[in-house]
């Protein structure tokens, strides 16, 4: 009886052992299933994110939200999706979430800085930026924003252009998408730093640099052209803002600056007129420059309105005067011409 009661119990033992194995083995396959296929929906977003198709790419990340909660991935990809929509808010909202699952996610602090930065959040931008560069310091990427940060934010062009050039000398450890064009960008705002600070020959070569590498880079053009400008070169700087203007028609600011050249350096009002007045149909509203230029040319056509009338009064004066004068000619020369009497009647005819 012992032994049977004892065998019993050891089947019951083993029968649970074998229930709960089999329990286990499907919540591991479970669990595997769904590891895949929350990679296979962020492998599915990216492809399409890099087609910029936005939506299904926001579709694909929500769904693997949905399966993995805990997982920083779908948080930076929805993240960045939204960045590239210029939507920065959730922007900000997913890369951060990103960062608390996973604090040493370099990319996503770089994000969320980059969103902020879009956002003019200047001092939280660099703070969340300065972390990335500790993290990533041969992220070129990292570097550049917070040289623009510095740049735009606090006008400090000696921070900038220290950060711009580390952008420049950084050599990354592996593949940087858009490389060459952070560097072209670096180069830009680099040379900029360089014309505010008064050092023309090295803001040249910057300038020179990108276009060695893109000659219709129109920005590059129109910040040469303000090198020319500073030196007096006022012939290159014509050609070096058309040429812009050539490869951007809408460079409302290349117009601007051959306006002014056109108004003070080398003076031609009709040019003038023609690129300021394109100027103001094509900037912003908002542009400081168009209320500025529409009060010039309507000072200049009220002064032109009044020379009209000037000139329309000065003629009617002389014409009355002209005309008085003639007027009492005629009557002098009445009076010294012999009076005329009427011929007397024929004799009538028989």
């Amino acid at each position: 009886m012992g032994n049977r009661s004892t065998a019993i119990a050891f089947l019951a033992f083993f029968s649970l052992v074998l229930g709960t194995s089999a329990v286990a083995g499907e919540d591991t396959t479970r669990k595997q299933s769904v590891e895949i296929q929350y990679h296979r929906d962020l492998e599915e977003g990216v492809a399409l994110l890099r087609k910029k198709e936005y939506a299904r790419a926001l579709g694909r990340f929500k769904d693997a939200r949905k399966l993995n909660a805990e997982g920083p991935q779908a948080y930076y990809w929805m993240a960045l999706t939204f960045s590239e929509l210029k939507n920065y808010g959730p922007a900000v909202d997913n890369a951060e979430k990103a960062t608390i699952l996973d604090e040493k996610m370099a990319d996503a602090w770089l994000l969320w800085g980059q969103s902020l930065l879009y956002m003019h959040e200047w001092e939280a931008a660099k703070e969340k930026l300065e972390k990335a560069h500790r993290m990533a310091p041969d992220n070129p990427l990292v570097a550049f924003n917070i040289g623009r940060c510095y740049y735009h934010g606090f006008n400090n062009e000696t921070m900038a252009l220290r950060f711009f050039k580390a952008a420049l000398e950084t050599k990354p450890k592996t593949d940087i998408p858009n490389h060459r064009q952070i560097k072209q960008d670096a180069r830009l705002y680099a040379g900029t730093c360089y014309l505010a600070k008064n050092i023309p020959l090295a803001a040249k070569r910057s300038f020179e640099a990108i276009l060695a590498e893109n000659r219709t880079h129109a920005e590059a053009h129109f910040r040469l052209g303000l090198v020319h400008r500073t030196t007096q070169d006022f012939a290159e700087a014509v050609k070096s803002l058309q040429t812009a203007i050539h490869h951007n028609p809408k460079h409302y600011e290349a117009h601007l600056h051959l306006g002014h050249i056109y108004l003070q350096d080398l003076p031609n009002p009709n040019l003038a007129y023609a690129h300021l007045n394109k100027f103001y149909k094509i900037a912003p509203k908002e542009h400081p420059w168009r209320a500025r230029i529409y009060r010039y040319y309507d000072k200049k056509r009220e002064e032109a309105a009044e020379k009209r009338r000037h000139e329309e009064k000065t003629a009617k004066s002389r014409k009355h005067s002209s005309a008085a004068r003639s007027e009492e000619s005629r009557s002098r020369t009445d009076r010294r011409r012999p009076r005329v009497e009427n011929p007397p009647p024929p004799p009538p005819i028989d």
